[in-house]
């Protein structure tokens, strides 16, 4: 019996590529020229909303080599290919397309383009199990060519419908307070200089879920930068509260 071993970041990587019904067998995508060493990109997928069209590419390369068991020796291996086999758990009105008929050779980059539009019964979030065939060969015998089914570890897809800040921010909310820079990769500020002088109050960033990301406070109208690098994509909006009033604002994170 032969085990591969230290594959669980490569097999989550092929992963990526297998998160929807098949339609095509070639997609117009191009692998992000940046990635170049092993892994994909982006680190998790963004999320999906009800009503709204959904496209993604992700970009990866696969491992060169690895290590593995045969007849009972640690030994470096070379893999030769992963093919996708089975996929279970994908939600219905989504599909991917990618590169080279899905197969991916050994050391080289793919891509894959992610796209749908999901509808209100299909909020949630999902499990999906992806099942691969791989290819390989060991250093130490070049001609024995051996292949075993592998299960990846599950990955999870959400769906939310886009209403989560509705009884949050009323339709009339004065927006007095500007949020730079924006849009914003890193970290954004809060410009608070439309307040009265030597003014105290807290700050709350909210996601398009209505959920508090980050909350804080501020003396003097000086309030810190606040590091959004780990935000999902999208529209934030911020109230701050001060003993004079409540303010609101908003940036988008890119």
């Amino acid at each position: 019996m032969i085990n591969i071993i230290n594959m669980k970041k490569y097999v989550l990587v092929i992963c990526l590529l297998f998160i929807a019904a098949v339609t095509k067998l070639n997609a117009q995508c191009i692998p992000d020229p940046k990635l170049n060493s092993t892994g994909f990109t982006p680190a998790e997928l963004p999320y999906s909303y009800v009503g709204e069209q959904y496209n993604q590419v992700l970009s990866f390369k696969a491992p060169l080599d690895t290590s593995a068991f045969f007849n009972g020796t640690l030994v470096n291996v070379v893999i030769d290919s992963v093919i996708m086999i089975n996929l279970k758990g994908v939600p219905a009105n989504y599909a991917y397309q990618c590169l080279n008929r899905c197969a991916i050779p050994g050391g080289g980059k793919g891509c894959a383009l992610l796209t749908g539009k999901g509808d209100s019964s299909q909020v949630g979030a999902y499990r999906i199990a992806i099942f691969l065939n791989t290819y390989y060969h060991p250093k130490i015998s070049p001609n024995t060519r051996l292949n075993r089914i592998d299960s990846g570890d599950s990955y999870q897809f959400r769906i939310f419908l886009p209403t989560g800040l509705g009884g949050i921010f009323p339709a009339d909310a004065p927006v007095e307070i500007k949020a730079y820079p924006n849009p914003s990769k890193n970290a954004i500020n809060f410009d608070l200089s439309a307040l009265p002088h030597h003014t105290n109050g807290n700050y709350n960033i909210v996601d398009a879920l209505g959920r508090s990301v980050a909350e804080g406070s501020f003396a003097n109208n000086l309030a810190p930068a606040i590091n959004i690098s780990s935000y999902q994509n999208g529209i934030y909006k911020c109230v701050i509260k001060t003993n004079d009033g409540v303010y609101y604002t908003s940036f988008l994170k890119d």
